[in-house]
């Protein structure tokens, strides 16, 4: 739930994130994936994990099949991979700064990955 009240839910086995506004509960609207299951930066794999940034409303979700997570903003057709591709370890202006063979989990600090 984001600070305007409305719900975000991975749709896993459909491979999209649905939110739902609080005035209108009967039709969801997919922010990220939706294209099928896939690899492309337009598609999730079995999404399971989310996290809205408060400030910027960009979701972040733990797409599991790809093995990476990804940054999906407002309105973007696409997303943008912020760990787990070929293991490379991305900064918030998309510059490579380090790399880890696995996935890994965001820390509490900025830019923080353990």
């Amino acid at each position: 739930v984001d600070t305007y009240g409305q719900v975000y839910v991975s749709d896993t086995l459909n491979h999209r994130v649905q939110r739902w506004a609080p005035n209108n509960v009967t039709a969801p609207r997919t922010v990220a994936g939706g294209n099928g299951r896939g690899r492309g930066l337009n598609q999730l794999n079995l999404p399971r994990g989310i996290f809205v940034d408060a400030v910027s409303g960009d979701v972040f979700v733990v797409d599991t099949g790809n093995h990476r997570v990804v940054r999906w903003s407002l309105g973007a057709p696409e997303a943008v991979v912020v760990v787990g591709e070929y293991g490379k370890i991305l900064d918030a202006q998309g510059n490579v700064v380090g790399s880890e063979p696995f996935c890994c989990r965001a820390g509490r600090g900025q830019g923080e990955v353990m």
